[in-house]
C-alpha cells in the first residue's frame, strides 16, 4: 500500500509544482512531506532524508513556518533515527518542538508523539 500511496503522492506533487511554476513553493511542502514519509516507511531512509531537508529549506527560507516544517523535522528526525544516527534525530526533535511552540503552541497533540519520539531515541542510547 506504501507504493501506491507514494505514487498519488507523487502525483500530488507534480500538480501543485506546475500550478505554483516552480519546485519550491511553500504549498508543495505537503507533498514532499508524504512523499518522506512513505520513503521512510519503506526504509528509504536516505530519500527521505534528502526530501525532509528540502521541505525544511523551503518552510525555514521566508516562505512561512507552520506544522508543515513541525513534520519535515519529524520526517528528518526519524529517519536520522533510523539510519542509527541518535543524537542527530534528537536535535531534530527537538527542532520541531521548538517549531511547534511557536506555531501551535505547547499543548497540541504533535508535541506528544515528539516526545514518545525523542522517549524512544534516549531508551535506544540508554539514557
Amino acid at each position: 500500500w506504501y507504493k501506491e500511496a507514494l505514487n498519488n503522492f507523487e502525483k500530488v506533487y507534480e500538480v501543485k509544482s506546475e500550478l505554483h511554476d516552480g519546485e519550491d513553493h511553500i504549498d508543495v511542502v505537503p507533498s514532499i512531506n508524504n512523499i518522506a514519509y512513505v520513503h521512510g516507511e519503506l526504509g528509504n531512509h536516505r530519500q527521505c532524508l534528502n526530501l525532509s531537508d528540502r521541505a525544511i529549506d523551503i518552510c525555514t527560507t521566508g516562505r512561512g513556518i507552520s506544522k508543515e516544517t513541525v513534520a519535515a523535522y519529524t520526517n528528518k528526525g526519524y529517519a536520522l533515527y533510523s539510519m542509527g544516527d541518535n543524537q542527530e534525530a534528537l536535535a531534530a526533535y527537538k527542532l520541531a518542538l521548538d517549531f511547534l511552540s511557536k506555531c501551535a503552541g505547547d499543548t497540541d497533540l504533535m508535541g506528544a508523539t515528539l516526545h514518545q519520539k525523542m522517549s524512544e531515541v534516549y531508551m535506544d542510547m540508554g539514557h
